[in-house]
């Protein structure tokens, strides 16, 4: 854990919502503050900063919720599988809604065997995804995995309150 206050710095568009995701679901102590940036920084007490929504997710998660990346030492490959769809996540940021057609192909495939898309439970792989798609429409008849995953976040509350417009990022 970091000792201290985290301070955030959040750009309007593209938001971080898979850093306030992490921050939400952990209960993480951090100042909010919009400056209009071109994307997220995240300054340590220690002075030190990171960029980038994915990059400073998982700095959280291993900080300050490990249970989110798999058991790194346990487990390496788990938290391989979560490094791979945060790679994932990001490549596909810029992308528009037709551009995401091969990647919900596979998740729809992925989650017809499975709840979550890496392990046995909820990791930093489903946040960014469900990050990266809160915005995309799709329908429980064409993809019905997908949607019962996607719905299952949504309906968390701390993700839910995410998705509100002229909501505080941060309460």
């Amino acid at each position: 854990r970091v000792m201290g206050t985290l301070k955030l710095t959040v750009s309007p568009t593209p938001r971080p919502l898979c850093s306030l995701a992490v921050i939400k679901l952990c209960g993480i102590e951090a100042e909010c503050s919009n400056d209009g940036a071109a994307e997220a920084v995240l300054t340590l007490p220690t002075g030190g900063i990171l960029h980038g929504d994915h990059v400073i997710a998982r700095f959280l998660a291993r900080t300050h919720a490990q249970d989110l990346y798999g058991n790194l030492e346990a487990d390496p490959f788990l938290a391989a599988e979560v490094d791979q769809y945060l790679a994932v996540a990001n490549n596909y940021m810029s992308t528009s809604a037709e551009g995401l057609a091969p990647l919900i192909e596979h998740l729809e495939s992925r989650l017809a065997t499975r709840t979550f898309v890496v392990g046995h439970a909820a990791s930093l792989a489903d946040i960014a995804l469900w990050s990266l798609l809160s915005d995309t429409q799709f329908g429980e008849d064409v993809n019905p995995n997908l949607y019962r995953w996607k719905r299952s976040f949504s309906n968390v509350p701390a993700l839910a309150s995410l998705l509100k417009p002229n909501e505080s990022a941060i309460q």
